[in-house]
């Protein structure tokens, strides 16, 4: 995704088109639509990530890693349990943001605030 339009508070992500596929058969346009997340406020991307991960996180830390204003990678991660070690989810995700070169991330949490809070502060 890349951000095409941007304010103080907002910014505009376009990401490119898949082929479509229609009975087996992969196809193509010759000018491709280019969907477009405008982001405004920290609930328009705890909305938008679910379509960046391709699926709804449930009991789930998910940092979206960007680099250059645009979307470098959505990854997730389980919450830990009462006696796990967020530290230890913290890391794998951070790590996968380093090697994406990311220049920003969101952290976001999906489950119960006592799990959720130690993941979002690791």
């Amino acid at each position: 995704m890349t951000c095409v339009s941007s304010t103080e508070n907002s910014c505009v992500f376009r990401r490119a088109d898949r082929p479509a596929s229609l009975d087996g058969m992969t196809t193509t346009s010759a000018t491709p639509r280019t969907p477009t997340i405008t982001l405004r406020a920290p609930a328009d991307l705890v909305a938008a990530a679910p379509y960046l991960l391709g699926f709804h996180p449930d009991h789930s830390v998910v940092l979206l890693a960007f680099r250059d204003r645009s979307l470098a990678c959505a990854s997730r991660g389980d919450l830990p349990g009462p006696d796990g070690h967020p530290e230890t989810v913290a890391r794998d995700l951070v790590d996968a943001a380093v090697r994406q070169r990311a220049t920003a991330v969101a952290v976001l949490a999906y489950g119960p605030p006592e799990r959720a809070a130690p993941a979002v502060a690791a």
